[in-house]
């Protein structure tokens, strides 16, 4: 009896598991279509600008985003976090990868959080490199 129950459990296991990785597939052709919508300028890249005017006419996008936890101030923000390469545009895959990935995960504002602490001690960085340089410079002025 053991056996067989646990046999059964694997089976509901493997079960689950394909079944997620379909919900996934689709998920992710969903979101192909819903990029190739919001592309209006058909250029395979979306900018800010028709991101948000997607968020405020698409309802598809609307939906994720709700459901998300993401509302019209918090855009250029994800914007900026799913722009993997920093060209100032979004490609289709990094439009679908993090999209995809978040819906199923509650972590949306951690994510804003983790981003915004990340960029701060990136630009916090950059700031110490330059005031290094700037007393390097005011120090080589005083010795002459």
């Amino acid at each position: 009896v053991v056996d067989s129950f646990a046999e059964s459990r694997q089976k509901d296991l493997l079960q689950l598991a394909e079944e997620l990785e379909h919900e996934n597939e689709q998920d992710k052709k969903h979101l192909e279509e819903m990029f190739n919508r919001l592309d209006s300028k058909t250029s395979g890249d979306l900018t800010l600008d028709q991101l948000v005017d997607g968020a405020k006419t698409d309802p598809d996008f609307q939906s994720r985003l709700r459901v998300m936890d993401i509302d019209e101030a918090d855009l250029e923000q994800l914007f900026h976090m799913i722009d993997a390469d920093m060209n100032g545009a979004i490609n289709k895959e990094e439009f679908v990868g993090p999209l995809s990935r978040w819906i199923v995960d509650s972590k949306t504002a951690p994510r804003f959080v983790k981003y915004n602490v990340e960029r701060v001690l990136h630009q916090q960085g950059e700031l110490l490199k330059q005031n290094q340089q700037q007393f390097s410079l005011l120090g080589s002025r005083l010795d002459e």
